[in-house]
This record gives structure tokens, C-alpha cells and sequence, in this order.
């Protein structure tokens, strides 16, 4: 599920929930798309990676997602201002 706070000056606090009533038991991963301003056209990472100066083959390396325990039968999230996040429900 891709999250999106396009205010650029406020957070935004999440709740997500299954549209079916189900709660939430195991743990999600969040991948953040950050940079240091909503203009911004260096210094932006997918999941914690970046392409640096310099690539030479267009590719991130594998993210490195922060995991998410369930809260109250879902996930809480809060996004900065001007940034999203992929949130992936990890099934077992």
C-alpha cells in the first residue's frame, strides 16, 4: 500500500486498517521515500538506499525496510511532511 503525505508543511498520522474487519497479526514492512525538502533533486533514498553521485547501472540496492508490529489490530504510520511510504503486509 503506498502512502503519500503531500502537505509540505505537516506530518500526516496514519492508521491502517483491513477494510474487512480482520486485525492485523503479524509484521509489515515500510519502505520511506525521503528527501530533505518536497524540491529536492539529490540526497532522496527509497528504503534507505540511495544512487549516490554516481551510478553506472541505474539500480538501488535492496532496501532495508523498517518493520512494523501491529497496533490495535492494524499499523500506525507517520509520514513527514512531502513524503511517502510503501507499506508491504508480510503474510506467514
Amino acid at each position: 500500500m503506498l502512502l503519500i503525505n503531500d502537505s509540505v508543511g505537516h506530518r500526516a498520522d496514519v492508521a491502517v486498517r483491513a477494510a474487512d474487519g480482520r486485525l492485523a497479526t503479524g509484521p509489515a514492512q515500510l519502505q520511506r521515500l525521503s528527501a530533505p525538502s518536497a524540491s529536492a533533486t539529490g540526497d532522496i533514498t527509497l528504503g534507505r538506499r540511495s544512487f549516490g553521485t554516481v551510478t553506472t547501472t541505474g539500480r538501488l540496492r535492496p532496501p532495508v525496510p523498517d518493520l512494523l508490529a501491529p497496533h490495535r489490530g492494524g499499523y500506525e504510520v507517520t509520514l513527514p511532511p512531502a513524503s511517502a511510504a510503501l507499506l508491504t503486509f508480510v503474510s506467514g
